[in-house]
């Protein structure tokens, strides 16, 4: 995996009853993912973030060793 990640993300729901599901498309391959859930979505995201060694949040710049 890559410490990059470009997604266009679709959300949508048919009613306001209805939960809202969720699409990523890669600008850069054209793969396309959907989820039944945002829950989902958010679990495949933090999925890629942690196989990808990318921090969700970065709380200062760095270290560059000095």
């Amino acid at each position: 995996m890559s410490d990059y990640h470009a997604y266009l993300i679709r959300l949508w729901r048919d009613d306001m009853q209805q939960p809202w599901r969720a699409e990523l498309v890669s600008p850069h391959s054209g793969e396309t993912r959907r989820f039944a859930t945002t829950e989902q979505l958010f679990l495949f995201m933090q999925q890629q973030m942690e196989e990808g060694g990318v921090q969700a949040a970065r709380p200062g710049p760095p270290d560059r060793g000095v």
